[in-house]
């Protein structure tokens, strides 16, 4: 009795343990098959179940070569996918290489391209502005303050004061004449274009030292500029306005150099005739 009582209680505990187990591993597939079918569960469990039938009729020997081969072939697959995985990222690395460099030298072509119309169009818009100045030169003319200096006769003292004067091209823009000056001006002659050996932006020392326009004229050196003659004089002036002092500054120098490389081409053309003269 006491024989039965006990192999009674042990059979409960192995079916209590059996029951928690299955419990566990249906727990188990339910949490890896959750939200799929009814009927791939199904397929799932019945494809296991059959798989292991199947192993237990195996042979030992056929077995342990099978277990082993599938093993063999994970590793391969495994090789495979990081074999794979290392030429996509390599392919991957080129392409985006070459990618760059493409797109380095489109934006490198596309801003050679903007800056040669970007000069295009400054160079349009310099020649329209030096068209004007040089419409206005021809004809009603520029205002520009200029400097000038006078001597009192009773003391020998130097003095600077400034006048307005309009600047004119005469004689096919060979000649500048500056008017609105006094009896004595020089201005109404004025000076041949090719006499001009020189340009200075800024405020001149004669000006900057004086202490009769240091004090009004230092605060507006960016409107100054002086021209310089072969004869060593200078003449002192300020545009209205900094804008217009560098479309002044270009001009004279456009008209400077185009008078210099005149009289060069007519002292080569003499020179050749003389030449051709004497032989």
């Amino acid at each position: 009795l006491q024989y039965h009582t006990i192999l009674t209680q042990i059979e409960g505990m192995q079916s209590v343990i059996r029951g928690f187990n299955s419990r566990a591993e249906t727990t188990k597939f339910k949490a890896q098959f959750k939200n799929k079918p009814p009927r791939e569960y199904a397929n799932m469990v019945q494809r296991v179940y059959r798989s292991r039938e199947c192993r237990k009729k195996l042979p030992d020997d056929m077995r342990e070569k099978l277990m082993a081969s599938g093993v063999i072939i994970k590793e391969a697959r495994a090789r495979y996918n990081a074999s794979t995985a290392i030429g996509a990222m390599f392919r991957a690395r080129a392409a985006s290489n070459e990618f760059k460099k493409t797109k380095w030298a489109v934006l490198k072509c596309a801003t050679k391209f903007r800056q040669i119309l970007a000069k295009i169009r400054m160079r349009k818009l310099r020649q329209a502005e030096f068209d004007q100045m040089m419409a206005s030169l021809r004809g009603e003319g520029v205002k520009i303050t200029k400097f000038s200096h006078n001597r009192n006769p009773l003391s020998s003292k130097i003095s600077i004061h400034t006048s307005n004067h309009t600047f004119k091209l005469l004689d096919d823009d060979t000649r500048i004449v500056w008017l609105g000056g006094g009896m004595f001006s020089k201005g109404k002659t004025g000076a041949l274009v090719a006499d001009i050996s020189g340009m200075k932006r800024g405020l001149h020392p004669d000006l900057e030292t004086d202490k009769m326009t240091r004090e009004t004229e230092v605060a507006e050196a960016d409107r100054h500029f002086s021209i310089l003659f072969k004869d060593g004089k200078y003449v002192f002036l300020r545009a209205n306005s900094e804008w217009e002092r560098e479309r002044l500054f270009r001009v004279f120098s456009h008209l400077t150099q185009m008078s210099h490389e005149e009289m060069e081409e007519r002292h080569d053309s003499s020179v050749v005739e003389g030449g051709a003269a004497q032989a």
